[in-house]
């Protein structure tokens, strides 16, 4: 039983890239589905498809990784919202971040977005992660 499957799901990225794995395997959730599928469309990783195997009753999520140029696609992630601490933002105090290629993810009414579509579409919500 994990306690936070999305911090388990963003280290064991940030783990496998560093390793330069090239695929990763994990359970899915619904949210770490929903957080990997945003992620895929950013390009900080590949594919994202759910499988199911023999050996397990429960569904797994084969992500494949990028490495473009030969680096990483992904950096570096930060957790911002965490069991003990949730961290909830009104659309005016959504953290803006300098990269280009950054990304900070976002728990709104409307789903999992990142926070330039929750600031075009005036929500708020919980941080989730920061990306880069």
């Amino acid at each position: 039983m994990i306690a936070d499957p999305c911090s388990d799901f963003i280290i064991r990225l940030k783990n496998a890239y560093q390793a330069g794995h090239r695929e990763l395997n994990m359970p899915s959730t619904q949210l770490i589905h929903h957080i990997a599928k945003l992620m895929s469309k950013h390009a900080f990783i590949g594919k994202v498809t759910e499988i199911s195997t023999p050996s397990s009753p429960k569904k797994q999520l084969k992500i494949i990784l990028i490495y473009p140029d030969g680096k990483p696609a992904l950096q570096n992630v930060k957790r911002l919202s965490r069991p003990g601490r949730r961290l909830y933002v009104a659309v005016a105090d959504i953290p803006w971040v300098s990269a280009p290629n950054a990304l900070i993810i976002i728990s709104t009414s409307s789903g999992i977005m990142s926070h330039r579509q929750a600031v075009s579409q005036k929500l708020g919500g919980e941080l989730i992660a920061e990306i880069w």
